[in-house]
Protein backbone atom coordinates (compact mmCIF):
# COMPACT_ATOMS: atom_id res chain seq x y z
CA UNK A 1 0.00 0.00 0.00
CA UNK A 2 2.85 2.40 0.81
CA UNK A 3 4.33 1.72 -2.62
CA UNK A 4 1.03 2.71 -4.29
CA UNK A 5 0.85 5.97 -2.36
CA UNK A 6 4.49 6.84 -3.06
CA UNK A 7 5.81 5.05 -6.18
CA UNK A 8 9.46 5.93 -5.53
CA UNK A 9 9.41 4.69 -1.93
CA UNK A 10 12.52 2.67 -1.01
CA UNK A 11 11.85 -0.18 1.42
CA UNK A 12 14.13 -2.50 3.38
CA UNK A 13 12.06 -5.48 4.54
CA UNK A 14 13.27 -7.85 7.23
CA UNK A 15 10.99 -10.86 6.97
CA UNK A 16 11.71 -12.87 10.10
CA UNK A 17 8.74 -15.22 9.73
CA UNK A 18 8.04 -15.68 6.01
CA UNK A 19 10.68 -16.98 3.61
CA UNK A 20 11.81 -15.06 0.54
CA UNK A 21 9.65 -17.26 -1.69
CA UNK A 22 6.59 -16.77 0.52
CA UNK A 23 7.03 -13.00 0.48
CA UNK A 24 7.39 -12.97 -3.30
CA UNK A 25 4.31 -15.15 -3.77
CA UNK A 26 2.28 -12.77 -1.64
CA UNK A 27 3.56 -9.75 -3.55
CA UNK A 28 2.70 -11.50 -6.82
CA UNK A 29 -0.87 -12.34 -5.82
CA UNK A 30 -1.48 -8.77 -4.58
CA UNK A 31 0.00 -7.39 -7.79
CA UNK A 32 -2.63 -9.36 -9.70
CA UNK A 33 -5.39 -7.53 -7.85
CA UNK A 34 -4.18 -4.15 -9.10
CA UNK A 35 -2.75 -5.35 -12.42
CA UNK A 36 -4.71 -8.52 -13.34
CA UNK A 37 -2.81 -10.95 -15.52
CA UNK A 38 0.63 -9.83 -14.35
CA UNK A 39 3.40 -12.40 -14.71
CA UNK A 40 6.04 -13.16 -12.12
CA UNK A 41 8.50 -11.11 -14.20
CA UNK A 42 6.08 -8.17 -14.03
CA UNK A 43 6.09 -8.44 -10.24
CA UNK A 44 9.89 -8.57 -10.13
CA UNK A 45 10.14 -5.47 -12.32
CA UNK A 46 7.59 -3.63 -10.22
CA UNK A 47 9.59 -4.18 -7.02
CA UNK A 48 13.20 -4.52 -8.15
CA UNK A 49 14.19 -0.88 -7.51
CA UNK A 50 12.00 -0.35 -4.46
CA UNK A 51 12.37 -3.38 -2.23
CA UNK A 52 15.39 -5.02 -0.60
CA UNK A 53 14.51 -8.23 1.24
CA UNK A 54 16.27 -9.97 4.12
CA UNK A 55 14.63 -13.23 5.20
CA UNK A 56 16.77 -14.45 8.09
CA UNK A 57 14.91 -16.06 10.99
CA UNK A 58 16.80 -14.02 13.56
CA UNK A 59 18.46 -10.59 13.21
CA UNK A 60 20.36 -8.82 15.98
CA UNK A 61 20.62 -5.05 16.33
CA UNK A 62 24.16 -5.16 14.96
CA UNK A 63 23.02 -7.25 12.00
CA UNK A 64 20.21 -4.78 11.33
CA UNK A 65 22.80 -2.00 11.10
CA UNK A 66 24.77 -4.17 8.67
CA UNK A 67 21.62 -4.69 6.58
CA UNK A 68 21.08 -0.93 6.38
CA UNK A 69 24.72 -0.37 5.38
CA UNK A 70 24.52 -3.16 2.78
CA UNK A 71 21.33 -1.66 1.38
CA UNK A 72 23.01 1.75 1.04
CA UNK A 73 26.10 0.16 -0.58
CA UNK A 74 24.14 -1.84 -3.16
CA UNK A 75 21.38 0.68 -3.91
CA UNK A 76 23.39 3.89 -3.61
CA UNK A 77 21.05 5.44 -1.03
CA UNK A 78 19.48 4.58 2.30
CA UNK A 79 15.92 3.24 2.56
CA UNK A 80 12.96 5.50 3.30
CA UNK A 81 11.28 2.82 5.39
CA UNK A 82 12.58 -0.23 7.26
CA UNK A 83 9.83 -2.82 7.79
CA UNK A 84 10.45 -5.52 10.40
CA UNK A 85 8.01 -8.43 10.44
CA UNK A 86 7.51 -8.59 13.34
CA UNK A 87 8.56 -7.05 16.70
CA UNK A 88 8.15 -10.23 18.76
CA UNK A 89 10.47 -12.14 16.43
CA UNK A 90 13.02 -9.32 16.36
CA UNK A 91 13.06 -9.01 20.16
CA UNK A 92 14.07 -12.68 20.47
CA UNK A 93 17.63 -11.74 19.58
CA UNK A 94 17.89 -9.78 22.86
CA UNK A 95 18.46 -11.34 26.28
CA UNK A 96 16.36 -11.13 29.44
CA UNK A 97 12.68 -11.40 30.29
CA UNK A 98 10.03 -10.42 27.76
CA UNK A 99 9.67 -6.81 28.93
CA UNK A 100 13.45 -6.35 29.01
CA UNK A 101 13.83 -7.82 25.50
CA UNK A 102 11.00 -5.64 24.18
CA UNK A 103 12.50 -2.55 25.80
CA UNK A 104 15.95 -3.22 24.33
CA UNK A 105 14.51 -3.97 20.89
CA UNK A 106 12.23 -0.93 20.60
CA UNK A 107 14.73 1.52 22.09
CA UNK A 108 17.39 0.25 19.72
CA UNK A 109 15.05 0.65 16.74
CA UNK A 110 14.26 4.20 17.84
CA UNK A 111 17.97 5.04 17.98
CA UNK A 112 18.64 3.52 14.54
CA UNK A 113 15.70 5.40 13.01
CA UNK A 114 16.94 8.70 14.45
CA UNK A 115 20.54 8.10 13.37
CA UNK A 116 19.57 7.30 9.79
CA UNK A 117 16.50 9.55 9.53
CA UNK A 118 14.19 6.88 8.18
CA UNK A 119 10.92 5.38 9.35
CA UNK A 120 10.82 2.02 11.10
CA UNK A 121 7.49 0.22 10.68
CA UNK A 122 7.27 -2.75 13.02
CA UNK A 123 4.01 -4.72 13.50
CA UNK A 124 3.40 -6.15 16.96
CA UNK A 125 0.99 -8.87 18.06
CA UNK A 126 -1.72 -8.21 20.60
CA UNK A 127 -2.32 -10.59 23.47
CA UNK A 128 -4.82 -13.29 22.62
CA UNK A 129 -8.14 -12.94 24.42
CA UNK A 130 -11.74 -14.07 24.21
CA UNK A 131 -12.87 -10.65 22.96
CA UNK A 132 -12.90 -11.69 19.32
CA UNK A 133 -13.76 -8.86 16.95
CA UNK A 134 -13.47 -6.09 19.53
CA UNK A 135 -11.17 -3.13 19.11
CA UNK A 136 -7.94 -3.74 21.05
CA UNK A 137 -6.74 -1.11 23.50
CA UNK A 138 -3.34 0.53 23.33
CA UNK A 139 -2.09 -1.74 26.15
CA UNK A 140 -3.21 -4.98 24.49
CA UNK A 141 0.17 -5.75 22.93
CA UNK A 142 2.74 -7.97 24.59
CA UNK A 143 5.06 -5.72 26.57
CA UNK A 144 3.11 -2.86 25.06
CA UNK A 145 4.00 -0.20 27.64
CA UNK A 146 7.48 0.43 26.33
CA UNK A 147 6.30 0.13 22.70
CA UNK A 148 3.65 2.82 23.21
CA UNK A 149 6.06 5.08 25.09
CA UNK A 150 8.71 4.91 22.38
CA UNK A 151 6.63 5.05 19.21
CA UNK A 152 5.83 8.24 17.33
CA UNK A 153 2.82 6.63 15.67
CA UNK A 154 0.87 3.74 17.19
CA UNK A 155 -2.01 2.11 15.32
CA UNK A 156 -4.24 -0.81 16.22
CA UNK A 157 -5.70 -3.16 13.59
CA UNK A 158 -8.54 -5.60 14.14
CA UNK A 159 -11.17 -7.61 12.29
CA UNK A 160 -14.58 -6.63 13.61
CA UNK A 161 -16.38 -9.50 11.86
CA UNK A 162 -14.84 -12.54 13.53
CA UNK A 163 -18.15 -13.55 15.06
CA UNK A 164 -18.70 -17.25 15.81
CA UNK A 165 -21.81 -18.71 14.18
CA UNK A 166 -22.07 -16.22 11.31
CA UNK A 167 -21.92 -17.72 7.83
CA UNK A 168 -19.00 -16.48 5.78
CA UNK A 169 -21.24 -15.09 3.02
CA UNK A 170 -22.95 -12.89 5.63
CA UNK A 171 -19.71 -11.44 6.92
CA UNK A 172 -18.41 -8.14 5.53
CA UNK A 173 -14.87 -9.17 6.55
CA UNK A 174 -13.81 -5.61 7.20
CA UNK A 175 -10.46 -4.78 8.73
CA UNK A 176 -10.32 -1.71 10.94
CA UNK A 177 -7.36 0.56 11.68
CA UNK A 178 -7.28 3.32 14.28
CA UNK A 179 -4.51 5.77 15.21
CA UNK A 180 -4.33 5.62 19.02
CA UNK A 181 -1.14 7.65 19.42
CA UNK A 182 0.45 10.22 17.15
CA UNK A 183 3.07 12.89 17.73
CA UNK A 184 2.06 14.58 14.47
CA UNK A 185 -1.74 14.79 14.64
CA UNK A 186 -4.48 12.51 13.38
CA UNK A 187 -5.25 10.95 16.76
CA UNK A 188 -8.29 8.61 16.70
CA UNK A 189 -8.42 8.64 12.91
CA UNK A 190 -10.08 5.43 11.74
CA UNK A 191 -9.89 3.67 8.38
CA UNK A 192 -11.78 0.61 7.12
CA UNK A 193 -10.29 -1.90 4.68
CA UNK A 194 -11.77 -4.79 2.73
CA UNK A 195 -9.73 -7.95 2.26
CA UNK A 196 -9.74 -9.58 -1.17
CA UNK A 197 -9.26 -13.22 -0.10
CA UNK A 198 -7.76 -14.73 -3.26
CA UNK A 199 -5.34 -12.00 -4.33
CA UNK A 200 -4.75 -11.05 -0.65
CA UNK A 201 -5.07 -7.33 -1.34
CA UNK A 202 -6.15 -5.06 1.50
CA UNK A 203 -8.22 -2.26 -0.01
CA UNK A 204 -9.39 0.91 1.78
CA UNK A 205 -13.16 1.39 1.75
CA UNK A 206 -12.59 4.76 0.05
CA UNK A 207 -10.46 3.26 -2.75
CA UNK A 208 -11.94 3.31 -6.28
CA UNK A 209 -11.13 -0.42 -6.51
CA UNK A 210 -13.07 -1.41 -3.41
CA UNK A 211 -15.87 -2.79 -5.60
CA UNK A 212 -13.35 -5.21 -7.11
CA UNK A 213 -12.44 -6.44 -3.62
CA UNK A 214 -16.12 -6.92 -2.72
CA UNK A 215 -16.73 -8.87 -5.92
CA UNK A 216 -13.68 -11.01 -5.22
CA UNK A 217 -15.22 -12.03 -1.90
CA UNK A 218 -18.30 -13.22 -3.78
CA UNK A 219 -16.16 -15.14 -6.27
CA UNK A 220 -14.22 -16.78 -3.43
CA UNK A 221 -17.45 -17.79 -1.65
CA UNK A 222 -18.68 -19.29 -4.94
CA UNK A 223 -15.55 -21.45 -5.18
CA UNK A 224 -13.34 -19.58 -7.64
CA UNK A 225 -9.59 -20.22 -7.67
CA UNK A 226 -6.91 -17.52 -7.77
CA UNK A 227 -6.52 -18.03 -11.52
CA UNK A 228 -10.26 -17.73 -12.11
CA UNK A 229 -10.65 -14.56 -10.11
CA UNK A 230 -7.68 -12.92 -11.85
CA UNK A 231 -9.30 -13.73 -15.20
CA UNK A 232 -12.56 -12.18 -13.98
CA UNK A 233 -10.76 -9.00 -12.90
CA UNK A 234 -9.00 -8.90 -16.26
CA UNK A 235 -12.03 -9.53 -18.48
CA UNK A 236 -14.78 -8.00 -16.38
CA UNK A 237 -16.73 -11.28 -16.31
CA UNK A 238 -19.02 -10.93 -13.29
CA UNK A 239 -20.95 -14.19 -13.57
CA UNK A 240 -20.48 -16.41 -10.53
CA UNK A 241 -19.33 -20.00 -10.80
CA UNK A 242 -21.61 -22.58 -9.21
Amino acid sequence: RMRLEKPDLKILLLSLELTRNEVFQRLHTIHNFYEPGSSEIDTVRYWENNLYLVDKNKVSEQELEVCVDQYAYEMGYEPDVVVIDYLGYYARSFSGEEYVRMNSAIMGLKAIAKDHQFVVFCPHQANRSGDIGREPSIDSGRGSGVVEETSDLFMVIWNSNQTPGIEKQDEKKELNLRVVKSRNGGLNTKAIFHFAPLTQALVPASDPLVDRALKEKQYAWAGDSFEQVVKRHLTGDTSLSV
